[in-house]
């Protein structure tokens, strides 16, 4: 609920992060037929992975970056997901499992990566799923 509340308070007609701008320049070339080029940022090249989630994104709800954040929303809530079954399977108590979802919910940082068009919810849902990953293969 924080992270919801906290993207509805953004202003969802403006692009607020450097990178966020250079993605969704990247997304923009690629729907047009450009390519995936950077015409906006310093850095001409990167990763491509973001720009076409933003392509997809932008197919499905018209060029709104409420759409971009309301996903990054979705991956922030899965991390928390695996931040608690991480815990669960290492501490192996309930209530510190809960604790750590709860310092996890209420972390900054987690919080503020969904009002920006930017990689890190979605890089800290991958490190939080590889991290349960290895978790599961060493029980075994």
């Amino acid at each position: 609920m924080i992270r919801v509340l906290f993207v509805l308070r953004f202003d969802s007609n403006n692009v607020y992060a450097p990178d966020g701008l250079s993605y969704i320049s990247m997304a923009d070339n690629f729907l047009n037929g450009k390519g995936l080029i950077n015409t906006v940022g310093e850095v001409p090249i990167l990763p491509p992975i973001f720009p076409l989630w933003i392509s997809f994104l932008f197919v499905l709800f018209g060029q709104s970056f409420l759409a971009i954040r309301i996903a990054n929303v979705f991956f922030s809530i899965v991390t928390l997901l695996f931040i608690y079954l991480s815990s669960k399977k290492i501490l192996k108590n309930k209530y510190f499992s809960l604790f750590a979802l709860i310092l996890a919910s209420i972390y900054p940082g987690l919080i503020v990566w969904n009002g920006y068009e930017i990689t890190d919810s979605i890089f800290a849902t991958a490190v939080s799923v590889i991290f349960y990953g290895f978790i599961i293969l060493t029980e075994s």
